[in-house]
């Protein structure tokens, strides 16, 4: 006998096609081969799998995300490092090059003072001129130069003198900030409130005496102190290394300034301030 049925493909688990002949020969203890075609598809989705393959499928997909992610935290930490090293590199060459600005700055001045020296000027327009190269420099509010006048300092030069000071406000070397640079032959910085320092001594007819921040340098010739010069700034100001060393410098060069109008004047035992009475 033969059972005409399909409880062959309802048992399996793929689809199926059985294909029976219309007439079969029906004879006891015969049996025919039936001709089965199967249709087996790979499966493609999580849910045709068993359901222990769905876990470690969904355990490798969380795993890929994770290392993905830490793939995308390392790259844009990488990035970020790269731009701070690449601010870090802009910043530095920009210090550089204005350290490079500032030195050459500082060179033009003194070749300005040294050029001075060689021009037919009185010694009256010479510091003049330099009163205003080391303020344009220092970016200061006041510039005083004091010469040894019969052993007192005397004021020769300022960018904005009061009424009959030049030629006439003296100082003794042991009067004031300028006095002890002078007697010291030490440059002195204050970055504020300079008029609290002990050594300070109030001039009423200066104003400059009002201001924070004062800087001042000896004036040198020969090895001896011939003088002094003094940069103010009315705001605190820290000065810089640069600054002290550059007034130091100019000092140095007033002093080589006044020691060939020495010469000039043919009168090298003459005090250096007679040389400036004209001034007042």
């Amino acid at each position: 006998m033969i059972h005409r049925s399909n409880l062959l493909a309802d048992h399996m688990r793929f689809p199926t096609r059985i294909l029976i002949p219309d007439h079969l020969p029906a004879s006891d203890g015969d049996y025919i081969l039936l001709a089965v075609t199967v249709n087996i598809r790979k499966p493609n989705r999580i849910n045709d799998t068993k359901p222990g393959a769905n876990l470690l499928h969904a355990k490798l997909s969380a795993q890929r995300q994770r290392h993905q992610s830490k793939n995308q935290v390392a790259n844009h930490a990488a990035i970020l490092s790269e731009l701070t090293c690449n601010n870090e590199a802009v910043s530095k060459v920009k210090e550089l090059e204005s350290q490079l600005d500032r030195a050459q700055q500082q060179l033009r001045l003194f070749q300005k003072v040294s050029r001075l020296m060689a021009k037919e000027l009185s010694l009256k327009q010479i510091l003049a001129s330099i009163n205003a190269l080391v303020l344009e420099f220092m970016h200061g509010d006041s510039c005083l130069l004091y010469l040894l006048d019969k052993g007192d300092l005397l004021l020769c030069s300022s960018n904005n003198p009061s009424p009959g000071t030049l030629g006439s406000l003296r100082l003794r070397m042991d009067e004031g900030l300028t006095g002890w640079v002078a007697r010291e032959r030490r440059l002195v910085a204050i970055s504020k409130e300079a008029y609290l320092d002990p050594r300070f001594k109030n001039f009423a007819e200066l104003p400059e005496d009002q201001y924070e921040a004062f800087l001042s340098a000896p004036i040198i010739a020969r090895h001896k102190v011939v003088g002094v010069i003094n940069v103010q700034v009315r705001k605190p100001h820290i000065f810089s290394g640069e600054e002290m060393e550059t007034l130091t410098t100019v000092g140095e060069q007033v002093g080589v300034l006044l020691t060939l109008a020495r010469l000039e004047a043919k009168s090298p035992q003459e005090d250096i301030g007679t040389l400036v009475s004209a001034l007042a």
